[in-house]
């Protein structure tokens, strides 16, 4: 009777364990994602390493289509926000992307309350949230090297709402800045995407192989 109140108990702690990622079921990886979270952590993980509370969106079917490789089973992907946070000053979320649970995505948005006004383009971009976009501008230059060279000029043109873009591409990392106008309330809002390519890759070769046998 007692081995089997201890197998019991046994089997009750890995379980455990094991759905919340504890110890050797732990995913995440030795490279610093945000905050305090890594690399292929888990939502649980991310929770835990961040202290906060995440709570699972819907993934909008244009950002899936656009961003995500396409994968038979939508479900194996997730995204989880986090709110209620302060970065450098300014009231922020954090978007974390999710494949088979592992870590391989986040979108940092950023709201600070600017108000858009004719002819002060280049001192929005300057001020922007006390400077928070020259920033962090710095901080991935300083992580990821010179951004790209990019055409601004026939990206603003064809989108009217981008003020400024900012990107890096490394091996390990894809990162994107950008800063959009609201037209409806005359605001703007910094968004940084960030995704961790290793993992990334991945997927995208689950999807090639899951295309190559549809039929």
């Amino acid at each position: 009777m007692l081995a089997l109140l201890v197998a019991g108990a046994l089997i009750a702690g890995v379980k455990f364990m094991w759905e919340e990622k504890y110890l050797f079921f732990a995913t995440g990886s030795m490279e610093k994602a945000i905050l305090n979270s890594t690399w292929l952590m888990s939502p649980k993980e991310v929770s835990r390493s961040n202290n906060a509370r995440l709570k699972k969106e819907d993934i909008d079917a244009w950002v899936q289509y656009l961003l995500y490789p396409r994968i038979l089973n939508v479900n194996r992907y997730a995204e989880y926000t986090q709110k209620d946070i302060w970065l450098w000053g300014v009231e922020s979320e954090i978007k974390y992307q999710f494949f088979d649970n592992k870590l391989f995505g986040f979108t940092l948005i950023m709201n600070p309350p600017v108000v858009l006004r004719k002819g002060e383009g280049n001192k929005l971009i300057k001020d922007y949230g006390g400077g928070v976009l020259d920033h962090l501008v710095e901080l991935f230059t300083k992580k990821h090297g010179v951004p790209e060279e990019n055409n601004q000029t026939d990206r603003k043109s064809s989108h009217n709402r981008l003020i400024e873009e900012y990107k890096w591409l490394t091996s390990h990392y894809r990162v994107e800045i950008y800063l959009i106008k609201n037209d409806e309330t005359d605001t703007a809002s910094l968004t940084a995407r960030v995704t961790y390519l290793p993992y990334y890759r991945e997927i995208e070769r689950t999807a090639g192989t899951e295309q190559s046998n549809y039929y």
